[in-house]
């Protein structure tokens, strides 16, 4: 989606991004003087809260928490779901006034692979799934299961993007004789 109000690129400038454990890192950063951002603090969170509108009445909802740099961690975990709902809904009655804006412009893009991602979590659901509906015939089983997911905030807008990719195979037949055996 794009910007309500456009980002002007002339004014994306380099500055220091605050780096827990490593020293500042310059990076490209969009800025403006008087950006209309809906703006408030969680005193309870400890963060600072601003919703920027998109084009289709989409939001960009940015959490910035307060305090040193690996705060980051505390606000992730105090976010279970009634208290998100409640942040945004918070953000979205709140109305946007003229703000001095910093926002890094940045493009991330990660690629999972599922199936080895689930098999360390060791919860067995996954990969033990009853696929039968799935395909005809003999049973089927989780063969790769890939994801990836891209997310771009740059002076155009904001781009946000998920797909998942699941392939399943047939089970084979096993026969192992890697211990002593009768053959006749």
């Amino acid at each position: 989606a794009t910007w309500r109000v456009p980002l002007d690129a002339k004014k994306t400038v380099p500055l220091p991004f605050l780096r827990p454990g490593h020293p500042p890192l310059l990076v490209p950063t969009m800025t403006s003087k008087k950006y209309p951002v809906g703006s408030f603090t969680d005193p309870r969170l400890q963060a600072q809260v601003g919703r920027l509108e998109l084009s289709g009445g989409l939001s960009l909802v940015v959490l910035v928490p307060q305090g040193p740099p690996g705060a980051l961690g505390t606000l992730e975990r105090a976010l279970d779901p009634p208290t998100f709902l409640g942040l945004l809904r918070r953000a979205v009655r709140t109305p946007p006034q003229a703000t001095a804006l910093a926002l890094p412009r940045l493009r991330l893009d990660l690629a999972l692979d599922v199936v080895s991602l689930v098999h360390d979590m060791d919860f067995g659901l996954f990969l033990d799934a009853e696929l039968c509906g799935l395909a005809q015939g003999p049973a089927v089983e989780v063969d790769t299961a890939r994801h990836r997911a891209v997310l771009a905030l740059d002076e155009a807008g904001v781009e946000a993007a998920g797909a998942m990719a699941t392939s399943v195979a047939r089970s084979a037949l096993l026969l192992e004789a890697l211990r002593p055996f009768l053959f006749v």
